[in-house]
């Protein structure tokens, strides 16, 4: 006696975009905060330290945008501390454990 065959499934993909706006947008270096991230960016060559706009900020539809462009990462540190009066220990530590230069 046959088994009934198992049902066709697609497997999930997962939420990626190539757009560095979107929030589906890998690879996020680290959360900084609810409305703060940092990217790298879509070809590699620097970090961005990101904002989460509201559509009523930006008067389009809301998504992520950059603020700062860093090749160093003393550079990227310097900014996110100017940019977040306070900053998770645990983002720090991954800011640190970046590489000197992208």
């Amino acid at each position: 006696m046959r088994s009934a065959p198992e049902p066709c499934t697609k497997p999930a993909r997962p939420n990626h975009s190539r757009n560095e706006s979107d929030e589906g947008y890998q690879p996020v270096v680290v959360q900084l905060a609810p409305r703060w991230r940092v990217i790298v960016c879509r070809d590699g060559l620097q970090w961005i330290l990101q904002q989460r706009l509201s559509a009523t900020e930006t008067l389009t539809r809301a998504g992520w945008r950059g603020r700062r462009y860093f090749r160093t990462r003393d550079g990227l540190i310097a900014a996110c501390g100017r940019a977040l009066s306070d900053i998770d220990g645990a983002a720090l530590t991954a800011l640190h454990a970046l590489p000197e230069r992208i």
